[in-house]
């Protein structure tokens, strides 16, 4: 077996590969499984009828899984209550590391997919098309019972794809550094317990989706009547609220801001959340709640988050969906990626509780740590505030201003826009872009600019000098071996934000297979950007908390240089409480005083 040779340190590798129906919002349901001992050629198969059988496998340090996408197998050995093995070699996470950011010709091979079929293609295997694979898997879930044949079709489909991942390791093994991949792999265990646990939801979301109609109506209105906005109508008999683009626009110039917002190709306003109506919203705060209001009631007509029957959010992670190796799950499934109000129905079912943490300025964090920057260092580790001393620099505000946001709005307000100005910049904004952002003039974007180069000038230093080392090897990528080829049409923007956000996504990585490791994986319920949920009984949740931020502090000491100490930011909240985002609060008091009044009549 000359393919196997670099797996030698492994008695037993096992290729294997289930087959399972997953109804939207609920834990996987075992249907069959096919597997391979490469060694001496042993092949098993089992189908799941009624009879949910012992875990066939003998787990010891001389044991390897070799799958394509494990977490989905992991999730049908929890489903049938089988422990997880040890070391993983996924053959899909080493495809997607090894394609990041790679063009054939005109194509980006992420874009072409990056399935077990894609995989095969690209090394000249034969494999079953995407259509036959998808007339199989819909064959499996049309039904939740098989005849004899039924059953004998369906293990046939899965051995394509362990014959398939059979054929697909010896041209990929010889690419691999195997340490590196089997600490990717260690990352499906924890993946798959997030899928098959799931946020617990407060049942009040159920009322919501029966409501949503007039909850719209309600957002609008109420949001209307304590800004006199303008900007919603209200159709037909049902009163349905129509974000008017003309009322829109006739509010941006009473503000006095039409020679500053940014405009489409037809001249009009943008509302364009991300680029546009989010940053210009944090510059003047008083349109935050037309953007939440507008956003919620979009979101309200599309609201179908997947809930199971147990009242669960159940999401793809998808882990390495980023190009720069975070997670990626799906707006329209994952509850965390919804307006910020909704994010509050998250709530712990009676004796239980929520542990949950947030890195935080977590990017700041690792700039300072692997740039070595003095000033960044010293700002992360006095915990000062990073926009209120970038300020500073830029002398716009006295060297003795503090934040006070009650008492002194107008420190507030230059914070608000030195916060765009700083997010704005580490992200590689120009100056152009960044006078439309602040509203500002061109020249006083430039300086601006300029004072943060000049103030952190250590950072920018290293920063250039890590753009240039990936241009002249055409790639760079982390201490773990997350890779990003690059070439000439690789953005500068997109080489400056890598480090800190691969580094980011590392950490959370690690501190996951930590937690994993030390039988907290049942708790795990989801990640989201830099933040982290689990779910325990009350009792334990002090533990829970501490033992998270021993996993984060270690899997810190792993991951940084150890120039700045990034800090957890951890929560506990008990039944019957609810998590709170305060970024939702006015939309989410809007909710509740209509669910209240629903409720008296």
């Amino acid at each position: 077996m000359t393919a196997l040779t670099s797996l030698d340190r492994f008695q037993s590798v096992w290729v294997i590969d289930t087959e399972f129906r997953c109804p939207d919002g609920e834990r996987n349901e075992p249907v069959c499984l096919c597997a391979e001992e490469l060694r001496s050629g042993r092949r098993l198969e089992l189908f799941f009828d009624e009879s949910q059988p012992p875990n066939p496998f003998t787990y010891d340090d001389g044991t390897l899984f070799v799958t394509y996408s494990a977490s989905a197998e992991w999730k049908t050995f929890l489903s049938l209550g089988w422990e997880l093995p040890p070391h993983v070699l996924d053959l899909y996470f080493e495809y997607l590391n090894r394609i990041n950011g790679v063009w054939r010709g005109s194509q980006c091979l992420r874009r072409v997919g990056a399935g077990l079929v894609d995989a095969l293609t690209q090394f000249g295997e034969d494999a079953l098309s995407h259509e036959e694979k998808d007339e199989e898997r819909d064959y499996i879930l049309s039904r939740t019972s098989y005849p004899p044949e039924g059953q004998r079709r369906i293990l046939d489909y899965c051995w394509t794809d362990v014959d398939g991942t059979r054929l697909l390791l010896p041209h990929m093994l010889p690419d691999i550094d195997l340490d590196q991949a089997l600490y990717r792999g260690a990352y499906t265990k924890p993946v798959a317990w997030m899928e098959h646990n799931g946020l617990p939801i407060s049942p009040l979301y159920r009322l919501v989706e029966g409501h949503r109609k007039e909850l719209q109506y309600t957002i609008a209105l109420s949001v209307e009547e304590k800004h006199d906005y303008g900007v919603f109508a209200f159709e037909g008999k049902l009163r349905k609220p129509v974000f008017k683009q003309r009322n829109f626009e006739a509010l941006i110039e009473r503000l006095g801001l039409m020679k500053t917002w940014r405009k489409t190709a037809n001249g009009q306003c943008s509302t364009e959340d991300e680029r546009v109506f989010e940053p210009m919203a944090k510059l003047h705060p008083e349109l935050e709640p037309l953007r939440q209001a507008r956003k919620s009631i979009k979101t309200l007509s599309l609201i179908g988050t997947k809930l199971g029957a147990d009242g669960r959010n159940r999401a793809g992670v998808w882990p390495f969906g980023q190009i720069t190796g975070r997670n990626s799950p799906k707006a329209s499934e994952f509850i965390l990626n919804r307006p910020h109000w909704v994010r509050n129905f998250i709530a712990p079912t009676e004796g239980r509780a929520l542990v949950h943490a947030d890195i935080i300025a977590a990017e700041a964090g690792i700039a300072a740590d692997a740039s070595g920057d003095p000033e960044l260092i010293r700002i992360y580790q006095s915990g000062a505030d990073q926009y209120i001393e970038f300020a500073k620099s830029a002398e716009a505000l006295p060297p003795d201003a503090v934040r006070d946001k009650l008492n002194n709005p107008e420190v507030e307000l230059v914070r608000g826009i030195y916060k765009t100005a700083l997010l704005g910049i580490q992200y590689g904004i120009g100056a152009e872009t960044l006078s439309i952002n602040l509203g500002v003039p061109f020249w006083k974007a430039d300086r601006i600019i300029a004072s943060h180069k000049r103030t952190y000038a250590t950072y920018w230093a290293w920063a250039d000098a890590q753009i240039r080392k990936a241009r002249r090897l055409g790639y760079t990528c982390t201490e773990f071996g997350w890779t990003l080829a690059t070439g000439p049409d690789t953005s500068r923007n997109t080489l400056l934000n890598f480090p800190q956000q691969s580094a980011c996504a590392e950490l959370l990585r690690l501190t996951c297979i930590l937690l994993e490791e030390r039988g907290l994986g049942v708790m795990l319920c989801a990640p989201h950007h830099d933040a982290l949920y689990l779910e325990c009984s009350e009792e334990q949740a002090q533990f829970v908390a501490e033992e998270l931020q021993r996993c984060f502090k270690e899997a810190a000491e792993v991951v940084l240089s150890g120039r700045v100490q990034l800090r957890l930011d951890v929560g506990i909240v008990r039944f019957p409480d609810h998590y709170e985002d305060k970024d939702g609060k006015e939309i989410w008091d809007i909710v509740m005083k209509f669910l209240d009044e629903q409720a008296n009549e």
